[in-house]
């Protein structure tokens, strides 16, 4: 499956040590794949959702010499004919400059598991052995505070890569080929789909032998269609056929009245 995007990067280094990077991203279906299933009952649909993502990024200027804070945002949708995934996530993380400990705290939706909190935190240590056999503490940061708080080029995220946040699944609709009815009292009610034959008339025909022209119906578009019919109590078969080519539905058995116990 393919399909087309467009975006937006923004990332600056606006002066006081601060650091911000901006990604919008959005994506549309170019092409649709069409098959039939393995049982031949189910005309089979699919292509990628329509959706847009976005990040945010802001390194916040220096509040202390030991600690930096970074706000981090994003937000996602992606929607189609049976797909609806949509969701954000907003964080708050401070670390501090010689690595010691680590922390951060979250707030999220996603729309099958809906809103969540969660707060993570670490902390690193350096052992030293020869601090210990000489009865010193052994425990120190693993590196020494840097007053650089970032070390990166901007034209090195200019060619990442854009990937969407989630690899989606595939926006699926199934149709049945198959006639299938349905029975209320002396009502039936069908429906179905000729993939190949969009907005074209078919015939309705009934059979207690032989087969007889009972009624016409119109494909939509896609080439589904619905209907229904009143029939005295009996057996009867029911199909749909297309007189110009020839193509007919399978064959459906139903049941009218006392019969149907």
């Amino acid at each position: 499956m393919k399909q087309a995007g467009m975006g937006v990067e923004l990332s600056l280094l606006p002066g006081y040590h601060s650091d911000v990077s901006l990604r919008i991203n959005a994506y549309f279906p170019v092409n649709q794949r069409r098959v039939i299933s393995r049982n031949r009952n189910h005309f089979i649909e699919e292509s990628l959702p329509t959706g847009a993502d976005a990040s945010l990024s802001v390194l916040l200027p220096a509040f202390s010499e030991a600690l930096d804070f970074r706000i981090t945002a994003q937000a996602n949708s992606y929607r189609g004919a049976s797909t609806n995934i949509h969701g954000y996530r907003c964080a708050l993380q401070t670390n501090s400059r010689n690595g010691l400990f680590l922390a951060s705290f979250e707030k999220g939706y996603e729309r099958f598991t809906g809103d969540y909190f969660r707060i993570d935190g670490s902390l690193n240590l350096a052992f030293d052995w020869m601090a210990l056999l000489a009865g010193q503490n052994p425990f120190s940061a693993p590196y020494a505070a840097s007053s650089s708080r970032y070390d990166r080029r901007l034209s090195d995220a200019l060619y990442e890569r854009i990937v969407r946040r989630h690899d989606l699944p595939m926006d699926r609709q199934e149709r049945p080929l198959a006639l299938a009815a349905v029975v209320a009292g002396e009502t039936v009610v069908f429906h179905g789909s000729f993939p190949e034959l969009p907005n074209s008339r078919v015939t309705v025909q009934i059979s207690q032998s032989p087969w007889k022209d009972y009624g016409e119906v119109v494909t939509d578009g896609k080439g589904t269609y619905h209907g229904r019919l009143v029939l005295a109590p009996g057996k009867y078969r029911i199909r749909l056929v297309h007189k110009a080519t020839g193509v007919t539905s399978e064959d459906q058995v139903v049941f009218i009245g006392p019969q149907q116990d």
